[in-house]
C-alpha cells in the first residue's frame, strides 16, 4: 500500500468514527464535561474537524480554512479561539454554545471531502515538503497567541506526511477515544 492510500483510508476511518461516536450525542451530553476543569463534549467534537481544517489548509496548503467560507459565517465569533488550543475555559464553553452537533458534523464532512480531494491530487514530493509554517501563520492573530504557540511549536519543521499523521490523525484519534469513554461514563451515570 502506498502512503496516499494509507492516508486516505485512515482519514475515511477517522471521519466514520467521528460520526459513529458523535452522531447520537444528546444536548445534555453536548454540554457535559468528563471531569472538573475539562472541556465539554461539544468542544471536543468541534475541535476534531477544526484541527484537520487548520493543519491541512493553513499549515500544509497555505490557504484559507474551510471554516472561513460563507456557510460557516455564523461561527465568526469563534475566530479568536482558532482551533481551540491554548484558550480559556470561557472560550471553550462559547464554542459548545455556538456550534451545534448537526453543524459540526456537516463541517467535518466538508473538511473531510476537502482533504480527500487534495490527497487525490498530490504526489510523494508534496508529502515530503516541509512548509514554512511560521510564515503562513503570520497572517492569523488567533495563531500568534502564546497558548497556541506553546502547543504547536514542536510541530514546526515537520514534512506534510508528519503533519497529516501527528495532529491530523494521531491527536484526533486520542480525542475520539476520550469521546468514547466520556459518553460511556455519562450514560452509565445517568442510568443510576
Amino acid at each position: 500500500m502506498d502512503i496516499k492510500t494509507y492516508l486516505t483510508r485512515q482519514n475515511k476511518n477517522l471521519n466514520g468514527v467521528l460520526h459513529h461516536l458523535a452522531g447520537d450525542i444528546s444536548k445534555e451530553e453536548w454540554f457535559s464535561r468528563p471531569g472538573p476543569g475539562q472541556n465539554t463534549v461539544g468542544y471536543t467534537v468541534w475541535h476534531i474537524p477544526r484541527t484537520q481544517d487548520h493543519f491541512l489548509q493553513t499549515w500544509i496548503r497555505g490557504e484559507a480554512e474551510v471554516v472561513t467560507k460563507g456557510q460557516w459565517s455564523h461561527w465568526a465569533n469563534l475566530k479568536a479561539a482558532g482551533i481551540g488550543v491554548g484558550i480559556t475555559m470561557e472560550q471553550s464553553d462559547e464554542i459548545a454554545q455556538t456550534a451545534t452537533l448537526a453543524d459540526t458534523l456537516a463541517y467535518a464532512d466538508e473538511v473531510h471531502q476537502t482533504l480527500l480531494a487534495w490527497l487525490e491530487g498530490i504526489n510523494d514530493n508534496t508529502l515530503d515538503f516541509a512548509p514554512d509554517v511560521k510564515e503562513r501563520l503570520q497572517a492569523y492573530p488567533e495563531y500568534q497567541t502564546p497558548g497556541y504557540l506553546a502547543e504547536v511549536t514542536d510541530l514546526f519543521g515537520l514534512p506534510v506526511w508528519g503533519l497529516l499523521i501527528r495532529p491530523c490523525m494521531g491527536h484526533l484519534h486520542r480525542h475520539l477515544g476520550e469521546l468514547e469513554i466520556t459518553k460511556d461514563v455519562l450514560r452509565k451515570a445517568m442510568a443510576f
